[in-house]
Order: structure tokens, then sequence, then C-alpha cells
């Protein structure tokens, strides 16, 4: 039995009163109080150990490695709120298990604010890292739209862009501060993009980022909101195409130059001048 130095009562039994002598000084006070951690400290690893061995007797430790990742990646799969870090809080084998299956991190998504972009770009270079060379499936939102904002997704997107090679899908609000960091990167696996310019912005001067040449599996592209004119993109691989206010003529444009185009969706314009109501372009 662990006891004090000083009342010999015991460590691990409740209530502790330790009395402590008139004479004892600061510096013997601070020597029990670091014996006393130091007992903690080994209680806690023992409770631990005790744990573990609890652990060890339940039925999931029966099932073999395989089973639980396949379990750990539906679930992730059919919630949005369920991700990796949850199954690595439960039990550190669990942890082990998820840590090490890239799979389980190939989703990247991030509602982007003020308040936490911080620790978001640094869990999500730890996220990334897992994640290994998986396609990854990225969406960013926000509920807001002003600067502050614009820079935070400017942060996360430099985070994102070191993986670029590794990129299936891109889903996010896109403001101007984030067109010069996709420039200069390749993007060998990009299947689907949909990028958006903010609210606030006209349609009629709104570029697209200048990346989809660097996308040679690109097949589905909606940039609604974005000039049609500034577009540059792998038309003739096309299968999917989403925009707004486009005239007649260059809905036409659309067609000649996609010839594998299965669906196009686009908000014409009846007149050069004016958008009006939607339709769609089969």
């Amino acid at each position: 039995m662990m006891l004090c130095s000083n009342c010999q009562s015991s460590l691990v039994q409740e209530p502790l009163e330790c009395k402590i002598h008139p004479s004892a000084t600061v510096t013997k006070l601070e020597a029990e109080m670091e014996r006393i951690g130091n007992m903690m400290d080994k209680l806690a690893e023992r409770r631990t150990k005790l744990r573990r061995q609890i652990n060890s007797l339940s039925p999931t430790a029966r099932l073999p490695p395989e089973i639980l990742t396949e379990i750990f990646r539906t679930t992730c799969q059919q919630s949005e709120t369920v991700t990796p870090l949850f199954f690595g809080s439960i039990c550190k084998e669990w942890r082990d298990i998820a840590w090490s299956t890239p799979l389980l991190w190939n989703t990247v998504s991030l509602h982007v604010s003020r308040k936490t972009h911080g620790s978001q770009v640094q869990l999500l270079g730890e996220w990334l890292s897992r994640a290994n060379t998986s396609p990854l499936y990225i969406k960013l939102t926000s509920d807001d739209e002003h600067e502050s904002i614009f820079c935070s997704l400017r942060a996360v997107m430099d985070v994102l862009v070191t993986r670029a090679p590794f990129w299936h899908s891109l889903d996010c609000l896109l403001p101007p501060q984030c067109h010069d960091v996709l420039k200069n990167n390749h993007f060998p696996l990009l299947t689907s993009v949909s990028v958006r310019p903010p609210k606030g912005t006209i349609s009629a001067f709104s570029e697209p980022p200048n990346m989809f040449l660097s996308a040679p599996k690109l097949l589905d592209v909606d940039l609604s909101g974005y000039n049609f004119s500034s577009m540059v993109l792998p038309w003739d691989q096309l299968r999917r195409f989403k925009t707004q206010f486009l005239t007649v003529a260059e809905c036409l444009k659309v067609l000649r130059r996609s010839p594998d185009l299965k669906d196009s969706s686009t908000s014409m314009s009846l007149s050069s001048k004016a958008p009006r109501s939607p339709s769609s372009t089969p």
C-alpha cells in the first residue's frame, strides 16, 4: 500500500487526510508533492493497463483488423458527424487501426470559420498525411463571405495544394485570393470540380481559376457564377458542364466544343444583355 511519508495515511483510500508537521519546510513539502505526483502517474498507468485488459475481453477485440476497418469505413461514409477521430478516441487498438488506414482519411469536409481556421489548418495537415496517397474528396463550406473568411480559405487551400496530385474532387467557395495558389499545380486524378465565386461578385466580371488544363481526367465541371468567355477548359473530354447566364450562341458553342457531353445545365440569357429565367440544355 502506498502511504504518505508524513502521516502514513493511505494514498489510495478516501478520505485522504495528510497532516503536515508544522516544522516542514517548503522544500520538503515540494518533495512530498513530487513523490505523490509520481505515485499518481503510476496508478494512472496501472489503470490504463487494466482498461486495456478489459477491452481485450470484448467481442469486438476478436474481430480481424480488416473487418474493423470495413466497419469504420462504412460508418464514416454513412454519417456526416462520425470521423476517424471518433474511432481513435475509443481505445489504443482502434486508434492504431484508424490511424493506419488511409481510406478513412480521404474525405476532407471543412466548414471554415474565423474562430477555428487556425486549428483547422493544423489538423488538416495531419489529416492529409494519414490519407497518404488515397484520392482526396474535398468539400469546403462557410456561412460567411467576407475578407477574413477568404483569408481563412486561402490558408486552408495552401495546405490542400500540397496534396494536389491526389485530388479527386473539389467542391468549394473560391474567392479570388485562392486562384494563384491553384494555377501552377498539376491535378492528374481530378475528375470533378464545382467552384463558385463569392455572392457579391458580379458574374460578368468573375473569372474562374486557371487550373483545368492541368487536369487530364476532368469530366464534371460546375462553374456557376463565372464569366463564360474566361473559361479555359478541356472541352473535348467533359461529360457534364454547368454554369449560368449563357446566351443561345454560347450554349451552342459549348455543344460544339464538347462531343462527349452527357449533361449540360445552364441559365440561359435570351438576349446578350440580361439573364432571364433558367432553362436546361439537354
